[in-house]
């Protein structure tokens, strides 16, 4: 289980002993964190699948070219 996972485990926990007025609203806004933090953790898979097809793409760059020179010479 993650860090966050469990820390919003806890929080949810607090938030029940909390009046009902204000349980709903953090309720919310937690929910709300929990959202944003799924959607950059997408994001951030998404931005090393990227760089880890780049450097692919910058080896197969760079093994052409240097094909390319020994054919030339």
């Amino acid at each position: 289980m993650s860090d966050s996972t469990e820390i919003f485990e806890q929080l949810d926990q607090l938030i029940v002993d909390l009046p009902p007025a204000q349980r709903t609203e953090i309720r919310q806004l937690a929910n709300e964190a929990i959202e944003h933090r799924e959607a950059l953790q997408q994001a951030l898979d998404n931005c090393q699948n990227s760089m880890t097809d780049l450097r692919l793409c910058l080896k197969y760059i760079a093994f052409d070219r240097e094909a390319s020179a020994r054919e030339s010479t």
